[in-house]
């Protein structure tokens, strides 16, 4: 049987076990559209730099390769295009792709261009001689456009794709950005000065594009494990702060060397120095995260375990469902109650037991309970698996995690039918003659005064009809008090099998009876009804071996007739 550990943390398919808290989680999304934003603008400045013929707007003052049109235009469409794909899925498919192709084709175009040797005419097509974009920066393009496409889509495959085509792009980036530093030729053999022919504003765009993509699908293998609280995460995203601090470090080195500040064997050695303290560093503080973590783990195992005692040993049934209250696990006291065992219960909903005594209103009072007050106790009636219908007092509580989502619903149930039973009894005593079974006096005194208020409603006729059994004390004097009780038994089956269904027959006390009539006819009718009573009641009955000759006397009194 499932112990309390699988209740709270049900087993999850290996891509949805690591969870991403929502608050980082919007705070990613945040992050995606500023990615975006920066994207389109860096693109709208290399724009304007080459209309404007002002190089430091294309190369950020930087004094750099400028940011050359086609890449700045693919730039402008990726960058609007990660902005659209976080509003809807709607959205996404309206403007994301579209967007997302033309740069897949601007980027296509211009590597064809690169590989054939032929000039196409793109690149003065913006700006007046203006220069290609190399293939490293026309590769991380396609790369982001393939994965903008991906993201028009839902689906795990479709994220994979997107997170693949973003890791890609900023790959290609930081070797571009590497190039940069250390003036090494890039890819496609270009020889413009400075040697490499990649642009830091396309490689900047690039990374920010790549950084929003993942950031947009939180659900990412990579983002997912980077995102969530984890010790490992954490590790790792210690890693990947370091990783996307080097080429700044290879930068600061390579300025030093050219400066003459230290040689270049003196900067190689204090930059793999300073990348193995850094590390270690990370290590270090990882491994005292991930030992205080094991620490809380083994003692959270053991309160597990106490309470996986307490579950299984439990006399109180308890069931513990998922947020959409499918059951996950029960106790062997649920079992007992409902007839079913767990195995058969997992993954089934609770109104497999409904008994339909209760309307639909009633159970959306208990969600709307729960949805405000994350709690509900009450008395449910419900069916066991042999179709026997029972009740029980429920008490259910949502259980929410660090972000008040509802991860579970916890119900703890006790099994009251026989103390309902009981009270039916008692109520049943308390309205009924004990002898014949019976409406007694206080149930007949409360049907006659609705009776009577419903006649005077309606202008309907009502009949009182009193009868009383002729020497009765005879019987119980000659025979005895078994013989009278009998009697009056019979009396009372025969009076009753004269009567409509919706008619009272009622026993006063010792030999008086009353007959209730309701929506009476005319006096004849009601004369009629008396006399087959009276014919009825004088039949011999047999008591205690021998005939005994019985009679009643009836009178009549008639609403509003004799009122």
């Amino acid at each position: 049987m499932p112990t309390p550990a699988s209740l709270v943390s049900p087993r999850l398919p290996a891509q949805a076990a690591i969870a991403v808290p929502t608050s980082r989680i919007h705070a990613l999304r945040t992050g995606a559209r500023a990615a975006g934003l920066i994207a389109a603008g860096l693109g709208m400045l290399g724009l304007l730099g080459g209309w404007l013929h002002w190089p430091p707007l294309a190369t950020l003052g930087a004094g750099s390769v400028p940011m050359e049109p086609n890449s700045a235009l693919m730039s402008l469409l990726c960058g609007v295009s990660l902005i659209f794909a976080l509003r809807s899925p709607q959205s996404a498919r309206r403007s994301t792709c579209p967007l997302a192709f033309a740069a897949l084709a601007v980027a296509a175009l211009t590597l064809s261009q690169w590989a054939s040797g032929v000039d196409f005419g793109l690149d003065g097509l913006l700006v007046q001689g203006g220069a290609s974009p190399p293939p490293l920066t026309a590769l991380a393009f396609i790369a982001l456009s393939l994965g903008l496409i991906a993201m028009c889509k839902r689906g795990r495959i479709h994220t994979q794709l997107s997170e693949a085509a973003a890791l890609a792009a900023a790959s290609a980036a930081l070797v571009g950005l590497l190039g940069l530093i250390f003036s090494v030729q890039s890819l496609g053999g270009e020889t413009r000065s400075p040697p490499s022919a990649v642009a830091l504003p396309s490689m900047l765009a690039v990374l920010a594009l790549a950084a929003g993509m993942m950031s947009a699908r939180p659900d990412g293998p990579v983002v997912s494990v980077l995102a969530s609280s984890q010790p490992g995460a954490q590790f790792g995203r210690r890693l990947l702060g370091w990783l996307l601090c080097a080429p700044l470090l290879a930068a600061l080195l390579q300025a030093g060397v050219q400066r003459g500040w230290v040689g270049g064997s003196s900067a190689l050695a204090l930059g793999v120095f300073i990348a193995l303290a850094a590390l270690a560093a990370a290590i270090v503080s990882s491994a005292r995260r991930l030992n205080a973590a094991a620490l809380h783990c083994e003692l959270e195992l053991g309160q597990l375990r106490q309470a996986a005692v307490v579950f299984r040993s439990s006399n109180e049934a308890i069931v513990i469902t998922d947020a959409q209250a499918n059951i996950l696990t029960a106790n062997r006291a649920y079992e007992d109650i409902t007839g079913y065992p767990v195995d058969e219960l997992a993954g089934q909903n609770p109104r497999l037991m409904k008994s339909g005594r209760h309307d639909t209103e009633f159970y959306r009072m208990i969600w709307r309970e729960l949805h405000e007050r994350g709690a509900w106790r009450g008395e449910v009636w419900n069916r066991r698996k042999n179709g026997e219908v029972y009740a029980v007092w429920q008490s259910i509580s949502a259980i929410r995690d660090d972000d008040g989502s509802v991860t579970n619903y916890v119900s703890l149930l006790a099994d009251i039918t026989s103390i309902k039973e009981a009270e039916a009894r008692l109520q049943h005593l308390a309205h009924h003659d004990p002898l014949t079974d019976m409406p007694n006096r206080l149930l007949f005194a409360n049907t006659l005064e609705r009776s009577l208020a419903h006649a005077k409603r309606h202008q309907h006729r009502l009949a009182l009809l009193l009868v009383d059994l002729d020497r009765f004390k005879r019987v119980n004097d000659t025979l005895g008090h078994p013989a009278g009780d009998r009697l009056l038994q019979v009396m009372a089956e025969r009076l009753h099998s004269k009567l409509r269904s919706g008619d009272t027959l009622a026993r006063l006390g010792g030999d008086e009876f009353s007959v209730l009539v309701a929506d009476a006819g005319s006096r004849e009718e009601i004369a009629a009804l008396a006399g087959k009573l009276v014919a009825n009641a004088a039949q011999p009955v047999w008591l205690e071996g021998r005939s005994v000759d019985t009679s009643i006397s009836v009178g009549i009194a008639i609403f509003p007739d004799d009122a």
